[in-house]
């Protein structure tokens, strides 16, 4: 009887943890995760923009780093790419996040992931472009500390090379249409 209430007692213990937890998070609703990969993607966008290609890389998913050759091949061609494009004209202006969707667990437990809606704005030629896409956001730790992959080239094949952990359980959206924004 008395090893059965210890039972119990850690049964229960281990339940009201999950439900603390879930409460510091933001309630069964994960709204302080999402709000978290929100703000992170955007200052990961924010770096993006202002050329800071060291903190990009902080907030980039580890595997994305891991296939681009790793983090200094990675960032040298970041910067080699940037440079290109400011030689032909282009500006970045901007490159911000919407507001995370739902909360998605992956395959591994230990992984969460979020669809963030992303505008990237650029100037060239006296115009603003506005290219909408995405980005997917992956947790480790419950939604606390987020990394991104982009989703302006990612498709369901690129997905699971980088990602394969999200099986189909992430329905990817379409990248938009480069717009222009103004003359």
């Amino acid at each position: 009887m008395r090893v059965r209430l210890k039972a119990s007692a850690v049964v229960l213990a281990l339940l009201l943890a999950g439900q603390a937890a879930a409460l510091a998070q933001g309630g069964d609703d994960g709204e302080a995760a999402r709000k978290a990969a929100t703000a992170q993607a955007n200052e990961s966008g924010r770096a993006f923009a202002e050329g800071d290609f060291e903190k990009l890389l902080d907030y980039t998913y580890p595997r994305v780093i891991e296939l681009g050759g790793g983090r200094k091949k990675l960032l040298a061609d970041l910067k080699a790419e940037t440079g290109k494009m400011r030689e032909d004209g282009f500006e970045f202006v901007s490159y911000e996040a919407g507001e995370a969707g739902e909360l998605v667990q992956l395959a591994d437990p230990k992984l969460t992931a979020v669809i963030l809606p992303a505008v990237l704005k650029m100037r060239a030629g006296g115009r603003v472009f506005r290219q909408p896409s995405y980005l997917v956001g992956v947790s480790t730790d419950g939604g606390r500390r987020w990394t991104f992959i982009s989703g302006s080239s990612l498709d369901a094949a690129r997905l699971k090379l980088v990602l394969p952990e999200a099986g189909d359980r992430l329905k990817l959206p379409k990248v938009g249409e480069l717009e222009i924004e103004s003359q």
